[in-house]
């Protein structure tokens, strides 16, 4: 991360902010949060990133919930935290989508 406090341009948050000028807070919070839990839906090793203050507790919830540990730092950004999230149940989303189409297809076996 870096020490200042500029956003990068291939930041998420600088493309919300670049795509939707006029957008309320609540929405860009939101979408940031979507752009995470889409993440953690990949099943890569590390997730890093800075993130609102406010989402502290709901990116735990998520990362928890995906197989994630979670380390948060403060951040150069106002208001911001960074945030690492290690996969330690090591979910691979292959198997995850396998599942969920047998599953699918059982279901409509009946």
């Amino acid at each position: 991360m870096s020490d200042d406090n500029t956003i990068r341009e291939d930041s998420a948050i600088y493309a919300i902010i670049s795509s939707f000028p006029f957008a309320e807070a609540d929405f860009i919070v939101g979408f940031e949060c979507g752009m995470l839990w889409r993440e953690l839906w990949t099943g890569k090793e590390i997730i890093e990133g800075s993130i609102s203050e406010e989402l502290q507790d709901g990116v735990a919830a998520m990362a928890a919930k995906r197989g994630y540990e979670c380390e948060f730092t403060k951040s150069a950004l106002h208001r911001h935290v960074d945030v690492k999230l290690k996969n330690v149940e090591r979910r691979d989303p292959a198997v995850v989508a396998e599942f969920l189409i047998s599953k699918i297809e059982k279901l409509s076996e009946h």
